[in-house]
């Protein structure tokens, strides 16, 4: 993904970010949204703007950021929460949005303390940034080779934490779909029920998926570290005007 965009944050939101429609080989990679509400968002405000200045997050603007990271491997699944980078076990009903889920903490997974560069969410925005912990789940599969998935908490709570996948081979618009894949509506990447997948698709459904115009690009400045810079996001291409300046101030 070249540019960065935003997907929406509501409590039953869980995206699939990677599907390689692959049926005697399946890996699928979700996650839920998470908007911060409360104490909990006061506390990262007053952090961001420490780190960054008050105009970095105005007043009427909103923190999300990713929470749960939910991988099927054929027959396995496995559940984690990014803010601690420790596997969970969801307990209650299926049907309840996974943010509201009573959960059970499981092992730590390993940590890897980067000290090499790697590709960052938001890089063009944040190139002096580097995860502060990492750890990287290695899958092996036929279709895509050895499929790399890195989870990465940071230091700068602008940040917060991201999300990376590295396929060795097979890398088309024909093979695999999902928000980390190609930019869609939103609406087109949510799944009703998070321990579900989705329904396989070809890969003409998957081409024609990865071809569409949902968003365009955008240039904009906006002021980071009381520094105006240029900066570069994609956003749909039906907004109006008002609309994607209400956009961009979210972003700040």
């Amino acid at each position: 993904m070249k540019y960065p965009y935003q997907l929406p944050c509501s409590p039953e939101a869980c995206y699939i970010l990677f599907d390689n429609a692959d049926e005697e080989d399946r890996l699928v990679i979700k996650a839920t949204v998470q908007q911060l509400k409360g104490d909990e968002y006061k506390f990262i405000k007053k952090k961001i703007h420490k780190c960054h200045g008050e105009e970095t997050a105005p007043e009427n603007c909103f923190l999300s950021f990713f929470k749960y990271v939910i991988i099927h491997h054929n027959n396995d699944i496995k559940y984690i929460n990014l803010d601690i980078l420790r596997y969970i076990k969801p307990l209650g009903n299926v049907n309840k949005s996974l943010l509201s889920h009573n959960v059970i903490e499981l092992d730590r997974l390993i940590f890897n303390i980067t000290k090499h560069n790697i590709e960052l969410p938001l890089k063009e925005l944040f190139t002096e940034n580097k995860p502060k912990i990492q750890c990287d789940l290695i899958y092996k599969t036929n279709k895509h080779g050895t499929v790399t998935l890195k989870l990465s908490k940071f230091k700068d709570p602008n940040i917060r934490n991201g999300i990376h996948i590295n396929l060795s081979k097979n890398v088309n618009i024909k093979s695999c779909w999902g928000a980390m894949v190609k930019a869609a509506n939103p609406k087109l990447l949510k799944i009703k029920k998070w321990d579900k997948l989705p329904k396989i698709k070809s890969s003409c459904e998957m081409e024609k998926f990865n071809n569409n115009d949902y968003y365009v690009k955008l240039d904009t400045k906006i002021r980071y570290d009381n520094t105006e810079k240029e900066f570069h996001i994609l956003t749909p291409n039906k907004l109006g005007n008002n609309q994607v300046k209400k956009m961009v101030a979210g972003w700040k």
